[in-house]
């Protein structure tokens, strides 16, 4: 993995500024991100159009400047919705779990290929999969990364199983050996833009910014690349009334809040 900022350069809209950092048990591991990354750090946010990262020993957010409007996100594992779901939910009240056929006492390896914030695979961990995440932004990959390191030092559940990849997923997936295939791949592709909609999240504006907008097409060739090496299944996450991605008619469908979950199982 090198070649830091040439990807950030060719994926996401805005230059990547630096690392703020207030940290001090942490700044070793932050110092090992930043040269994995070809990140540097410095000494105060601008008002140049970009992207920074501000770190504590506690916590890291993102911080953007694009076309006169500016977004601040923090995302993390410790934050309390998602504390109290890793503790309290269960299996059968995560439809993920569920599509994903994750059963109490048996192992079972996925793959998220878009891993985004990452909450979706800290709570399949946390139920008990043993994750791999994919996430082809080396910013996302740098919050990812620090957001486990922080979680493993403030809580009693260091034996989540959640390993995190800076690769392309497409690419990452046909370098697999037929022994190494994983159970199951989970893919959560960008929504197809809405002709008419309100603007979108603060943390989805964000992750725009980094990835661009969704293409059908290439996560249509990423349901392709995951369907070839699944052992078990592969799931997709879809908007409730969206056709199938890839018009790939699933095994069946697993209804959630606010989206669906479409599963193909392996014959």
């Amino acid at each position: 993995m090198g070649g830091g900022k040439e990807i950030v350069r060719n994926m996401s809209q805005l230059p990547f500024l630096g690392i703020v950092s207030t940290a001090h048990i942490n700044q070793p591991f932050l110092q090992h991100l930043a040269q994995t990354c070809h990140f540097d750090f410095v000494s105060a946010l601008s008002d140049q159009d970009g992207i920074f990262l501000v770190v504590s020993d506690l916590q890291i957010s993102i911080h953007t400047h694009h076309q006169h409007q500016k977004l601040e996100y923090c995302s993390g594992f410790t934050e309390a919705s998602l504390a109290y779901r890793s503790h309290k939910t269960s299996i059968h009240q995560e439809p993920l779990a569920e599509a994903i056929g994750l059963k109490h006492g048996t192992p079972l390896t996925v793959v998220d290929t878009t891993a985004g914030w990452g909450r979706d695979a800290f709570i399949l961990a946390s139920l008990g999969a043993k994750m791999i995440v994919l996430e082809q932004s080396p910013v996302l990959w740098f919050m990812l990364m620090y957001n486990i390191h922080i979680y493993k030092q403030q809580s009693d559940l260091d034996d989540i199983l959640m390993e995190c990849f800076w690769n392309k997923s497409q690419d990452w997936l046909s370098s697999l050996s037929h022994d190494d295939k994983p159970e199951v791949v989970y893919l959560d592709p960008m929504f197809p833009e809405k002709k008419k909609t309100s603007l979108a999240k603060k943390e989805m504006q964000i992750l725009q910014l980094l990835l661009g907008k969704g293409d059908e097409d290439e996560s249509a060739q990423l349901l392709q690349a995951s369907l070839k090496v699944a052992a078990k299944r592969v799931v997709v996450k879809r908007p409730s009334r969206a056709s199938f991605l890839g018009d790939v008619t699933p095994s069946f469908s697993k209804a959630g809040k606010s989206a669906r979950f479409d599963v193909y199982v392996m014959v």
